[in-house]
This record gives C-alpha cells, sequence and structure tokens, in this order.
C-alpha cells in the first residue's frame, strides 16, 4: 500500500511547522491517521545531533525519508 508523504520545505521561520500543524489539525478531525515529524524535534532526539553543512544535511534528510517510511 502506498502512502502518501507531505514534505514541506522552507526557509528557516517561514512557517512550515505552523503550516504543518494547522493541516494535521484538520486530518486529525477527519480521523484521518497521520503523524508530523518536525525536524528540530527529530535532531534534538538524535545523538550526536546532525550538523548543517551540506554532506550532514543530506544524510539529515535520509533519515527523515526512512522514518517517513516506516511510519
Amino acid at each position: 500500500m502506498n502512502t502518501p508523504v507531505v514534505w514541506l520545505t522552507g526557509l528557516p521561520s517561514s512557517g512550515k511547522t505552523t503550516l504543518a500543524r494547522a493541516v494535521k489539525h484538520r486530518l486529525d478531525l477527519r480521523k484521518v491517521p497521520c503523524c508530523m515529524l518536525d525536524s528540530d524535534e527529530v535532531r534534538d532526539a538524535l545523538n550526536p545531533r546532525p550538523g548543517y553543512d551540506p554532506a550532514e544535511r543530506a544524510a539529515f534528510y535520509a533519515t527523515l525519508a526512512g522514518l517517513a517510511a516506516l511510519l
């Protein structure tokens, strides 16, 4: 079964988390199963905490994609 994934991208402080929370709230109201992976929260949970250089970003995004696939 293919499950849709929505990946919001944008500049820091551009409202991605606010938009994601609003979408999740609407889906919750409709009883649509969903999960929100906030990159800041995931970064805080990982040890060592991923950095922001290009190689570490790529590895972190691969980690997020893997988590989404597991869910």
